[in-house]
């Protein structure tokens, strides 16, 4: 499945352990990983991160949920991020903020050291369907760090996801994504492109 710009940056698969404390509407948490699973995520010249960490707090405000985090990998770089979520009306509003920055022993290999994106999620719920709408940008400039070709310096993305939930744990979900990036893709003779197109269907269970 499409998991979205952003997401496909996100920090998975890694052993490690984490805490979590409660304090009223505050959640604080805290977490060291070892070993990915995935030994070449992140790898720098051929060589992968050893050990990552992260931190964060989650709290409310009236009925919007806030949530903040810091992620750090050993000797790449961190992301810190933000995420602000409502429901209205049977209708999900989300508002996610990623800034990735690179190491700096790292930085001088890069025209620019850091990149921010943003996605903006809007979910109506009618009944036993759904129709996720997600709008993302990217401002990587030289960094690299969503596509290494150097002339993809913006992204941009549009997708949206119909989902039916034919029980309370399993739906069937289609997906379509248009993403925009200069000569951040390749055709099928291997020359460059600037956009792409994204189709998939996805059955699932929950537990």
């Amino acid at each position: 499945m499409v998991l979205g710009v952003l997401a496909s940056q996100q920090p998975y698969n890694a052993y490690g352990v984490k805490l979590e404390y409660t304090a009223g509407n505050l959640e604080l948490n805290a977490a060291y990983y070892g070993r990915r699973l995935d030994d070449t995520e992140y790898a720098i010249d051929e060589v992968a991160a050893d050990h990552a960490w992260e931190a964060g707090f989650e709290t409310t405000l009236g009925e919007i949920s806030c949530r903040f985090y810091h992620y750090h990998i050993s000797g790449r770089r961190s992301l810190t991020g933000a995420v602000i979520e409502h429901t209205y009306n049977r209708v999900y509003l989300a508002l996610y903020i990623d800034w990735w920055q690179w190491n700096k022993a790292l930085s001088d290999r890069y025209d620019r050291r850091s990149s921010i994106g943003g996605t903006f999620y809007l979910v109506p719920t009618f009944g036993k369907f759904a129709l996720p709408i997600r709008a993302e940008y990217v401002d990587q400039g030289g960094s690299g760090i969503y596509l290494e070709h150097p002339a993809a310096t913006r992204i941009y993305a549009a997708t949206v996801s119909p989902t039916y939930h034919y029980s309370k744990v399993s739906y069937l979900r289609v997906e379509s994504s248009y993403v925009h990036a200069r000569k951040g893709f390749a055709d099928k003779d291997g020359e460059p492109k600037d956009r792409r197109i994204y189709l998939a269907a996805e059955v699932g269970f929950l537990f």
